[in-house]
């Protein structure tokens, strides 16, 4: 990610000239695809769909040298190389993707390419280490209109998402932080819908009559699972998004609430009043099972994972004062997080562990402010005279991904 992460300068440059490639596209003589290089293409699309990945590479190569603005190709390439255990000539072939196709899908998921490699092999490549990141999705209220924005680790905001006149809420993360999962009443119901994180591919994912909430979106990006009314009373229901199929997860007693997939997708934490008082509760896919994590009568909200797994999460009401604390998986090692004066509430924990994203009243509205676990540094998130209604934290991305999905224009 060199060639995106050297100066700020040099990123947009690329982005702009990227564009200006596309625009020139349409002119005849200029960016015109040499239907050499594109037969080449072809044939190594098939021979790698055959497996033949060696011969592939070699048309891979030739569509390269005849046309080198061909990032298709090079995205070719690159798989090829991987394939064949060829790590370092996959990251430049990578790479070449990032500097001649910055705005698209397969630069965001070169550059995911990369940083895998060079965690599985750390002496491979010299360069300095990209840098780590997180995004925040937030649902921010203008003149009476709840949208879904998208802001950076500081808490600035950089892009709006959604725009149409109805409530769009409680935003959620796909396991690559690529999408976004959303509520909204634009049909006329409560329904989930989905968003890339650049503001592309909006889809309704769900029709149902009854209302559909609460989503959280598994760890491997298969599934979704949801909040519906659909029997009257608010349920635990799944949504797969390869088949379509949307299923009750049989935890029908009382109202089940909050759900939350650990970062390992074997465990789905989530609140349930089937006892009496609002408590999180684990459930095991495998066995369909569900146990109560803590012995005690206080009230529990909102459980979020940390981003290894160790430790849940979750705002409760002390005394009437909303407050953060953490827990193991397997209910040992409670203690309070951050401890304040204010009444504050959970929405998500950084993928490196240093910051909470919570919500407070402090100042007589509801905002949003990441608040450090080490020092008790808070940041305000969002715009000063906006209402924030809640947010969602990514899971860990590279800098020059995050800076993609934040900057380009669709």
């Amino acid at each position: 990610m060199v060639s995106l992460t050297t100066q700020p300068g040099a990123r947009l440059a690329l982005v702009v000239l990227s564009a200006g490639l596309l625009l020139l596209a349409g002119f005849p003589g200029w960016g015109q695809r040499d239907p050499r290089a594109a037969g080449y293409y072809q044939t190594g699309l098939a021979l790698k769909r055959e497996g033949k990945l060696a011969s592939a590479v070699d048309q891979f190569r030739q569509a390269v040298k005849l046309d080198p603005q061909y990032a298709d190709a090079y995205w070719g390439l690159a798989w090829c190389l991987v394939g064949l255990g060829k790590d370092e000539a996959a990251i430049e072939a990578f790479r070449w993707v990032i500097r001649l196709a910055p705005e698209t899908d397969n630069a965001v998921e070169a550059a995911k390419a990369v940083e895998r490699i060079r965690l599985r092999r750390p002496g491979l490549d010299h360069t300095a280490p990209e840098p780590q990141t997180f995004l925040i999705a937030l649902c921010m209220v203008r003149e009476g209109n709840s949208d879904i924005y998208l802001a950076d680790a500081q808490g600035v905001v950089r892009r709006r998402l959604t725009t149409e006149p109805c409530a769009d809420t409680q935003p959620a993360f796909s396991g690559d932080a690529h999408q976004i999962v959303f509520v909204s009443d634009r049909s006329g119901n409560r329904d989930l819908w989905a968003i890339k994180a650049d503001g592309t591919g909006l889809r309704q994912l769900t029709t149902d009559p009854a209302p559909d909430y609460s989503p959280t979106w598994s760890p491997r990006g298969a599934e979704i699972v949801f909040v519906s009314e659909r029997s009257g009373h608010p349920e635990l229901w799944s949504l797969n998004l390869t088949t379509g199929e949307q299923r009750s997860l049989g935890q029908a007693s009382g109202q089940d609430l909050s759900p939350a997939w650990s970062p390992s997708g074997d465990t789905l934490a989530f609140v349930s009043d089937r006892e009496g008082t609002g408590k999180i509760y684990l459930w095991d896919p495998a066995t369909g099972t569900a146990r109560r994590l803590l012995s005690n009568t206080i009230a529990e909200y909102r459980p979020v994972w940390a981003a290894d797994g160790q430790f849940l999460y979750f705002s409760w009401s002390l005394e009437g004062n909303w407050q953060v604390c953490r827990v193991r998986p397997s209910g040992e090692g409670l203690e309070a997080v951050a401890p304040t004066p204010d009444n504050q509430q959970l929405w998500g924990a950084s993928p490196d562990g240093r910051w909470l994203l919570v919500s407070s009243d402090r100042t007589g509205q509801s905002r949003l402010y990441l608040r450090s676990q080490q020092t008790g540094e808070v940041r305000a998130v969002g715009q000063a005279n906006l209402e924030v209604l809640g947010g969602a934290l990514s899971p860990a991305l590279p800098q020059a991904v995050a800076e993609i999905l934040l900057t380009v224009q669709p």
